[in-house]
């Protein structure tokens, strides 16, 4: 049996894994949503020609900017200090009810990068999950890989699996047992 926890926020460094560990639990129905999705959209929208997913680093001739820069600031700059600092999580609010709604056992959010979005995951009554991977290129600074607060965290995963396989048996073993404790009345989730 899995716990019924429906809320699982994912944390990390740039390429430690958040996606594929996201992918683990859409594999078992849950819903992934990212507070970036907006972001990538509008990005996507302004440049549909670039692969704004799999080669973020990428520069963009024209403007001498990659993807992952112009989501950063897009992001960061612009939606957190210039728009509202939670106007991210407002959206995201809405794709949890919008899945909920739907049908589906859970959600995971497979980017939560600062503090108030782990806050919002635990406000929620959620689980907040920070993956560490040993071998990940480092990725230029920037706010939005600062990390969020030890407090914050309430499991540490490390992402040194071979494969998307090894990385779903370390994260049962580890996240699992700790929402276990944390549910009294686990259900089904497969």
């Amino acid at each position: 049996m899995e716990p019924s926890i429906p809320l699982i926020g994912i944390s990390g460094p740039a390429r430690s894994g958040k996606d594929a560990t996201a992918s683990i639990l859409v594999a078992r129905g849950f819903e992934r949503i990212a507070f970036a999705d907006p972001v990538k959209a509008a990005v996507g929208a302004l440049f549909p020609d670039v692969d704004h997913y799999e080669d973020k680093e990428r520069v963009i001739p024209e403007i001498g900017k990659s993807s992952r820069e112009l989501q950063q600031t897009l992001g960061t700059e612009w939606g957190r200090h210039m728009v509202h600092p939670n106007l991210w999580l407002i959206l995201a609010d809405r794709a949890i009810e919008a899945a909920f709604a739907a049908g589906k056992p859970g959600v995971v959010i497979s980017d939560v990068r600062f503090d108030n979005e782990a806050e919002f995951v635990r406000n929620r009554g959620g689980l907040v999950v920070r993956l560490h991977r040993e071998d990940r290129e480092q990725i230029r600074s920037h706010a939005s890989e600062a990390g969020i607060e030890d407090a914050l965290v309430d499991v540490e995963l490390d992402n040194n699996a071979a494969s998307l396989e090894a990385l779903a048996a370390e994260f049962d073993r580890v996240v699992w047992p700790v929402l276990r404790e944390r549910d009294a009345t686990p259900s089904s989730v497969a």
